[in-house]
């Protein structure tokens, strides 16, 4: 396992020499206490199935041990894709979290035997300031249950944004992970406008999937935010099939968008594609496919959705008023609690205390603030409300940097400059859709903030060279 290094001049002069041959008991023997854990937390009438998928999971095991970066892409796909909310019977398997694990053994190992260097940015810095200050909520918050349950999905998601900063390091790595999220979203794009044409009771896209993706605004949040990825790809993909895919991943997405009547995702949307046009490369292009588009939606629009944008000037009355309601809470609950706020997850607690609206305040608890700024504002308090800044600040420096790197060094419209506007174009939908959203503890912001280090990691390590999309 080791052996005596005569040359060394401090310690025990002792060396270890690490390889995946000497870890093969090890990591045999963490297998097992992963099984373990999943057998002991399985349902009864699961466990006939799971000499089934016994063999492929140790199968898949090995493969992550020894391609990580694959597996933090299965990570992300699980988290995006959700095959645990289409499929039931793999929720108690808890694959995203056992596969988050599995990388970041894998990582440890890498770390070890190849002592590669930890990537750690600023970005990194404010994360991790920012999941000890939720850490303390914890201990603080009145509900700690609910402090600490948001705690653990975020240190998830903390773990997750290490690991794929990590180990996507190249431009190739990163195209290869953002087409698979631009795919995830036209299936989800798919299924929305499918569900919308079939009828529901709600007369739009209805439930796509759970968790951050639970109804219609958050669907339409979601889809705003990836849209730069597909609206800058026109102009970047180097193949006319790339540029055409592109194209009608942009189509799927404004269209759900539209179908699912959410107004705050209007009113993202609208962001997203001013500053989309201002930044295009090619601008009369860019309003020729824009005019061609118009003429299509106002065949597809609903009328419907035209009179719940109307609806957007009453501000007095219905959801409007109720939301501004909510608002007053939350600014009232960051007066009293300013420093730290009154905890992670926990604005509901205190909501029937500082809800002055015409509604009962005992019919408002565990209610949301409907508002990200509110959110982060009254259950972090002004520390949470600047690391969450913080992400937007260093973001947004990293990627102009970038694009000027790629603007004075490349003539064509370059690899940098698409994932730089990409990336600021997610920033501003997301500010703006979640306005009327408590998203603070989505995956946008942190997956964009990983998208803007990957990118960092590309350019600055020499592999950012151009070539073909």
């Amino acid at each position: 396992m080791y052996k005596r290094n005569t040359n060394a001049s401090r310690g025990f002069g002792l060396s270890w020499h690490l390889t995946l041959s000497k870890l093969k008991i090890p990591l045999i023997i963490l297998l097992s206490i992963l099984l373990g854990a999943i057998l002991l937390r399985l349902p009864l009438k699961f466990s006939s199935v799971l000499p089934i998928v016994l063999i492929p999971g140790i199968v898949i095991f090995f493969w992550i041990i020894k391609y990580p970066v694959w597996g933090i892409m299965a990570v992300y796909f699980i988290e995006y894709a959700r095959p645990q909310d289409q499929f039931p019977q793999l929720a108690p398997l808890r694959i995203a979290m056992l596969t988050t694990i599995v990388v970041f053994v894998s990582f440890l190992l890498s770390f070890v035997t190849k002592k590669r260097r930890v990537i750690w940015t600023n970005q990194s810095w404010v994360f991790l300031f920012y999941m000890a200050l939720i850490g303390l909520t914890v201990l603080t918050a009145r509900n700690n249950f609910w402090a600490y349950r948001t705690f653990y999905s975020m240190m998830l998601l903390f773990v997750t944004f290490f690991l794929a900063t990590n180990l996507i390091k190249t431009e190739d790595k990163l195209k290869k992970f953002i087409w698979m999220l631009l795919i995830i979203y036209g299936y989800i794009a798919i299924k929305g406008i499918y569900q919308y044409l079939a009828g529901n009771p709600w007369g739009t896209t209805g439930i796509v999937l759970g968790d951050f993706l639970s109804d219609e605004n958050d669907l339409a949040l979601a889809l705003v935010v990836i849209l730069p990825f597909s609206y800058f790809l026109v102009f970047h993909a180097k193949t006319q099939l790339k540029r055409l895919s592109a194209l009608f991943l942009l189509f799927l997405y404004i269209l759900c968008i539209v179908f699912t009547m959410s107004r705050g995702g209007f009113i993202g949307l609208v962001a997203v594609l001013g500053y989309c046009w201002w930044k295009s490369p090619q601008k009369i292009r860019a309003v020729l496919v824009g005019s061609i588009f118009i003429i299509a939606f106002s065949v597809l629009v609903p009328k419907k959705y035209v009179e719940e944008l109307k609806s957007i000037r009453n501000t007095t009355q219905g959801t409007a008023e109720t939301r501004r309601e909510y608002w007053k809470a939350g600014f009232k609950m960051f007066k009293d609690h300013p420093i730290i706020g009154v905890g992670a997850g926990n604005d509901g607690i205190y909501l029937p205390l500082y809800y002055k609206g015409k509604s009962n305040p005992n019919t408002q608890w565990g209610r949301v603030l409907h508002g990200t700024i509110p959110q982060v504002m009254s259950e972090l308090g002004i520390i949470g409300f600047f690391c969450f800044l913080a992400f937007f600040c260093f973001n947004f420096r990293d990627t102009r940097r970038i694009s000027h790197i790629y603007s004075s060094s490349h003539t064509q419209y370059g690899f940098g400059q698409y994932v730089g506007n990409s990336v600021n174009g997610s920033m501003i939908g997301f500010l703006v859709a979640s306005t009327f959203l408590s998203a603070l503890y989505y995956p946008h912001l942190y997956t964009i903030t990983a998208i803007t280090v990957m990118l960092k990691n590309s350019v600055f390590s020499g592999q950012g060279i151009e070539h073909s999309s």
